[in-house]
């Protein structure tokens, strides 16, 4: 209710709907791995997120199989979206 500097009063009313809330969880993090080796990323939750490499050169991800082509310290992200919720997690992956 809301009342004017008239002394006016109105009203409305709004529907909302409250949805739960979602948590990705990207699996174990600080995973080593040698130069010319795969890792399968496993333990993410919850199912159909997005892999991407945040940072590191030379790094890719494809059907959840991390794979570098130099060495070094790589982030990986895993996101969610959910209608209108979403939420990611990362991992590091030192190759």
């Amino acid at each position: 209710t809301y009342t004017d500097g008239k002394g006016c009063e109105n009203s409305d009313t709004r529907q909302v709907t409250v949805t739960n809330q979602i948590t990705a969880e990207a699996g174990p993090d600080n995973t080593a791995i040698c130069l010319n080796e795969t890792l399968t990323l496993a333990g993410f939750s919850p199912a159909n997120g997005t892999w991407t490499v945040k940072s590191g050169t030379g790094g890719s991800i494809t059907n959840n199989v991390f794979s570098a082509t130099q060495p070094g310290t790589f982030v990986l992200e895993y996101a969610i979206n959910a209608g209108p919720c979403s939420d990611a997690d990362t991992r590091t992956v030192v190759v």
